[in-house]
């Protein structure tokens, strides 16, 4: 093989380096170029884990350490990572064997693959091309879950690369609509994952991290002092927290592990599994202010009651939400509660919480109602009115009004009854009307599906009473 070989920059992935000896090399083809370069002209070249190390880290000027550990993104792994797990799959990578490092890395069993596009910030390209006269892949740029530059705070462009296909990052596609600015949580999210690669300390053990989320979930509310999690709780609001980034660039790893009802109840129950460490770094977003706080929670040597970390959350509220300042502003201004809890589309207990830990002042309706007004309310009730209804006409609140109904014997049963008959006649009436129209069963049906169903199920006789006669069997599919 040739002794040139262009020199491998900084944060520059293996793949691109490889793309870069293979355009410079001169060969007729790129395939050529690789099969001299590597030995075979088959290999997946795009592999997050290359098995061609051994065959470049002369030509690249690198060690194979080096290469590993600067080069690809196997670091991301070791924080969270069993330590001889890590150790046997560095060592594949060493020497070349690492067609199985998915399995050992659970990613397979994780159903999270590293097969998203690959990723580039059109700023660095531009800085890039400028003063080396190329482009290149940047590493951090291709860490699972990473969908901004954290250096200039833009979104990255992505390209489908094929297995085997040489490619730089290009500049015909960069304009400056390209350049959209990250939002707060895209930005923590990259800087957890940088972090997690960058990461030198010893390896992460599994039950201390677990007793540092449970401590800090007890300082949230979602977790008892027996430790017992609120998991439906703890889970609702981490997804809340994460599930929506604004501009839809939720990366695919991020939504299937979002999407998996089992998490985040398998990182504590699971304890013998091989979790990925998005799962960990999700969980340390929500629960820290960012990495060095986690860090130095996890290292405390006690967690008491006297224990407490520097800039982590102090709030009860288990869902934190970006229109808080919104919410806090309108109160100030003196709308009610209910006002701006249906401006922000949020409920009024959470409004109420919000208003208490931020001390401010709000006027709630009466709680107590005399007994001609739990009179009203039983009467109005009886009608079928909806108890916000009543609680606006009475000017008080739901929560009274809901609870002189619950007090009142067969008043629960009345009102569903009376539910029942508004809901049957005005299905009847829908029925009715297009049974003038309509002379077979199935165009009434297809005309009022939901109106037809609902009387199928509840009024049955008296929908087949008011229904055109069935047409015989034997003339129903004859032209």
């Amino acid at each position: 093989m040739d002794s040139f070989a262009p020199k491998l920059l900084s944060d520059e992935s293996i793949y691109s380096w490889v793309s870069r000896w293979t355009i410079l090399s001169g060969y007729p083809s790129h395939r050529t170029a690789i099969r001299i370069l590597l030995g075979n002209d088959n290999m997946q070249i795009t592999s997050a884990f290359p098995s061609f190390i051994p065959k470049i880290h002369k030509y690249a000027s690198r060690t194979l350490t080096t290469l590993i550990d600067e080069h690809t993104i196997l670091p991301f792994f070791r924080g969270f990572t069993k330590e001889d797990i890590f150790l046997n799959a560095r060592r594949s990578l060493l020497t070349g064997s690492s067609e199985s490092l998915h399995t050992r890395l659970s990613l397979i069993a994780n159903r999270i693959s590293n097969s998203e596009p690959l990723g580039y910030c059109p700023v660095c390209a531009r800085i890039d091309y400028e003063f080396y006269g190329h482009t290149y892949w940047h590493l951090q740029h291709q860490l699972p879950a990473v969908v901004i530059c954290s250096k200039h705070k833009v979104h990255l462009l992505r390209l489908d690369v094929g297995r085997r296909e040489v490619v730089l990052p290009s500049l015909s596609n960069i304009n400056t609509s390209c350049l959209r600015e990250s939002t707060r949580k895209e930005f923590k999210l990259c800087e957890l994952v940088i972090n997690a690669f960058n990461y030198d300390g010893n390896f992460l053990n599994g039950d201390s991290l677990r007793e540092c989320y449970i401590y800090q979930l007890k300082q949230l509310g979602l977790a008892t002092g027996s430790n017992s999690i609120r998991m439906d709780k703890f889970r609702k609001g981490l997804k809340l927290y994460w599930d929506y980034i604004e501009g839809h660039s939720l990366s695919n790893i991020m939504r299937s592990i979002l999407s998996n009802n089992a998490y985040p109840a398998s990182i504590f129950y699971q304890q013998n599994c091989q979790h990925h460490p998005l799962k960990h770094l999700l969980i340390i977003g929500y629960l820290f202010e960012n990495w060095d706080v986690f860090i130095k929670a996890y290292n405390q040597d006690s967690r008491s009651t006297s224990f407490s970390v520097s800039g982590s959350k102090k709030v009860s509220v288990s869902i934190v939400d970006d229109n808080e300042i919104e919410i806090i502003a309108h109160l100030k201004n003196g709308e009610s509660m209910r006002n701006v809890a249906k401006r922000v589309n949020r409920s009024v207990g959470y409004v109420k919480k919000l208003a208490h830990l931020n001390d401010v002042k709000t006027e709630s309706r009466a709680q107590k109602l005399f007994q001609t007004e739990r009179v009203a309310v039983i009467n109005l009730a009886k009608q079928g009115h909806s108890s916000s209804r009543i609680a606006s006409a009475l000017e008080c609140c739901v929560g009274a009004v809901e609870q002189i109904m619950s007090q009142t014997a067969g008043l629960i049963e009345e009102r569903k009854r009376i539910r029942f008959i508004h809901n049957r006649d005005k299905h009847r009436a829908i029925i009715l009307k297009l049974v003038n129209i309509h002379t077979r069963r199935t165009d009434i049906q297809s005309a009022a599906r939901a109106d037809y169903t609902w009387l199928y199920k509840h009024d049955k006789e008296w929908l087949y009473s008011k229904l055109p006669p069935a047409i015989a069997r034997e003339k129903r599919y004859k032209k």
